[in-house]
């Protein structure tokens, strides 16, 4: 959470998974899990879209009491489990996560400025 590195235009960004997401969304900052419902708005899980996000985010989620991913498709049609790509450090995973395991598996979010073509 205190480390930094630079997106293909230069601009700095955290390398934890809030790090992740903004410079995903191509946010101005690199928000963290407590700011990031300032760019985003909670969406149903069945809306869920290959960018939107999966977190626990807003108050309470400050340093390792948050996190979130950027969701990447269901894995089947029970939409029990889903495709994820997360920072988990060194590096940013692709991973498979099971939908309500973990708060942080439970609430769905869509950026506030996603153009839908």
């Amino acid at each position: 959470m205190q480390a930094y590195t630079n997106d293909a235009n230069g601009k700095s960004y955290r390398t934890d998974c809030s790090g992740l997401v903004s410079m995903a969304l191509h946010l101005p900052n690199s928000e963290s899990t407590v700011t990031l419902p300032g760019a985003v708005h909670p969406i149903n899980k069945d809306d869920l879209k290959p960018g939107d996000i999966v977190g626990n985010l807003g108050p309470g989620t400050a340093g390792a009491g948050g996190h979130v991913m950027i969701f990447n498709g269901w894995v089947d049609e029970s939409r029990t489990q889903f495709r994820t790509i997360e920072e988990t450090p060194p590096r940013a995973v692709e991973k498979v996560q099971t939908w309500g395991s973990a708060p942080y598996t439970s609430s769905a979010w869509r950026y506030n400025n996603l153009v839908d073509p």
